[in-house]
């Protein structure tokens, strides 16, 4: 009886699947783009993991610094385990919030809070710019 069930069901999801396929075959729109069957435009992969490093999806606006301040660093951030990109995250931020003078500019505030980094996180940043450098690092070699 279950055989049965999943003989059906995979039918039902093949059938399925091939309408699909032919609804979404040979369809471009202007410039190009693949056009779905609504008529909306589809990009066919994103590289989600690039766009969370840098901050972008979902909008982190301390993502985008962490990574700006690793490239500075010599660091490619896209390497680093997602744990210690995120504890790196969660640290700038205590920094940027209790260890800067709140008198000063949102600009300040992001330095002094990047030094802070730089210096209690020295020993991580030397063993992130020895195993991940960035391909600027590689260059120069």
């Amino acid at each position: 009886m279950m055989e049965r069930r999943l003989r059906i069901r995979f039918i039902f999801h093949a059938r399925h699947l091939s309408s699909l396929r032919s609804r979404w075959q040979g369809r471009q729109g202007p410039g190009g783009v693949a056009v779905g069957a609504a008529g909306y435009g589809y990009r066919p992969f994103t590289n989600w993991w690039q766009r969370y490093v840098d901050g972008c999806n979902p909008d982190r606006p301390h993502g985008v610094v962490v990574a700006g301040f690793l490239r500075d660093q010599g660091i490619n951030p896209y390497l680093i385990q997602r744990d210690e990109l995120e504890d790196l995250r969660a640290k700038y931020l205590m920094e940027f919030r209790y260890f800067t003078d709140k008198n000063k500019d949102e600009k300040q505030r992001t330095e002094d809070a990047l030094a802070g980094l730089r210096e209690k996180q020295a020993v991580s940043i030397s063993r992130w710019k020895s195993l991940h450098p960035s391909t600027e690092e590689t260059a120069k070699e």
